[in-house]
């Protein structure tokens, strides 16, 4: 497994392509947990996935990226199963007033996950 390779190593930084992609329910959760040592031992935790569900229970904070920028940004209590979903398929999810960035439709179609994971 890919991921066993990377613990050998010495690395601060970790990022997570569609993890879970093609794996079982149970193969699942192990993965989960091994992302969730990783940040708890200090690692930085990049997530990339297409499943709100995913998002939503590992993620505390979320970006949303068209085109290479960040259109979007969803964190703490706002990173929701619900929230990541709205924002994917409709564009409707409010932004904070410290944003810099407004989402602009439903064109967003990446999204990724930085910040401490849950």
């Amino acid at each position: 497994m890919v991921i066993a390779r990377w613990l050998l190593g010495a690395a601060d930084i970790f990022l997570f392509d569609e993890p879970t992609q093609g794996i079982d329910v149970g193969a699942r959760e192990q993965v989960y947990e091994v992302i969730r040592e990783l940040a708890v031992e200090g690692a930085g935790i990049i997530i990339v996935s297409s499943e709100a569900e995913e998002v939503a229970r590992l993620c505390s904070k979320v970006h949303f990226m068209r085109d290479g920028a960040i259109v979007q940004t969803l964190s703490g209590v706002g990173v929701t199963e619900a929230a990541v979903s709205r924002a994917i398929i409709e564009g409707e999810v409010e932004v904070d007033a410290s944003d810099e960035l407004r989402f602009r439709g439903p064109d967003a179609d990446d999204f990724s996950c930085s910040g401490d994971v849950r």
